[in-house]
């Protein structure tokens, strides 16, 4: 991954691409994937000229569930069934390309809320904070309720927002390309 890293900010520092940033957030457990608060923001972003990594429209070529059963359904099927090679090999597919498109932001936006469960953004978080790679949490939890390891994230390098449009207003002040 941190060959990646380096291509990226490499070609970022020649000027041959725009800024993009990558939108991590829980799937697994929201019945949408969390397809519609990236849906929402993701035009947003990219008036700004900004290129969005949208993991949820990405799904279906990561895994490549057979005719007919979406993502969810198919790695359900494989649990059920026992079929933990199969498994490990999709995950592991889903891993690499989630955390190569973490590897080449300039930033991560995370919806966070404190409900829903999630454990691989928070491996994306580790490794964007790890990389230096800013991270810009959009919540509506407040502050005090939200767990210290997490907050530390934002704190170092990043921001919290509580509303989409102070979000959108900060990016247009520090990335935004118009």
């Amino acid at each position: 991954m941190l060959y990646y890293r380096f291509i990226y900010l490499t070609k970022r520092f020649l000027s041959l691409i725009r800024p993009q940033t990558y939108l991590a957030g829980a799937m697994s457990s929201l019945k949408d994937s969390g397809a519609n608060w990236r849906d929402k923001l993701t035009p947003d972003i990219q008036e700004l000229g900004i290129k969005v990594q949208n993991p949820v429209k990405d799904e279906v070529k990561k895994i490549n569930p057979p005719e007919g059963m979406n993502y969810k359904e198919y790695l359900f099927k494989l649990k059920i069934q026992g079929k933990k090679k199969v498994l490990i090999e999709v995950v592991d597919r889903i891993k690499k390309a989630d955390l190569r498109c973490v590897a080449e932001s300039d930033f991560i936006i995370c919806r966070w809320e404190n409900t829903v469960p999630t454990v691989g953004t928070i491996e994306e978080l580790v490794r964007a904070s790890d990389w230096g790679i800013p991270i810009y949490i959009l919540t509506d939890d407040n502050i005090s309720d939200i767990n210290e390891w997490l907050l530390s994230f934002p704190l170092k390098c990043g921001a919290i927002f509580k509303h989409k449009t102070e979000l959108i207003g900060f990016l247009k002040g520090k990335y935004g390309c118009e």
